[in-house]
């Protein structure tokens, strides 16, 4: 499925169109010849990230005559990475009776 987004003064505006939707709204645009005010979107997916980074947030950018995603996050400060791990400590240590539970596993004493 194609993607069309709208130009204003050459910048990208409000968010991707998709072909039918864009189609049904301007019936009288060629797709494959678009006018000044529109241009083709390419989408990118989305990074996953990992637990150490944060913020992720996405702006549309035109590059090689399309527009597409550019996305941008943050590597966490070594101090709120500390953050993370005890927090992560934390909630595992508190889990291991839960998960002993749930799974029925037992000590069993070897004398």
């Amino acid at each position: 499925m194609r993607l069309f987004i709208r130009l204003n003064n050459g910048v990208p505006f409000e968010h991707p169109i998709m072909e039918d939707n864009f189609q049904q709204v301007y019936p009288d645009i060629d797709l494959d010849n678009l006018s000044s005010e529109f241009i083709e979107f390419k989408r990118k997916p989305i990074p996953i990230l990992n637990i150490y980074e944060k913020n992720l947030s996405v702006t549309y950018k035109i590059i090689d005559g399309y527009c597409t995603d550019v996305f941008s996050w943050y590597q966490m400060t070594e101090m709120e990475k500390l953050e993370v791990d005890q927090h992560l400590a934390e909630e595992l240590k508190n889990q291991q009776p839960t998960l002993a539970r749930e799974f029925n596993i037992g000590v069993t004493r070897v004398k």
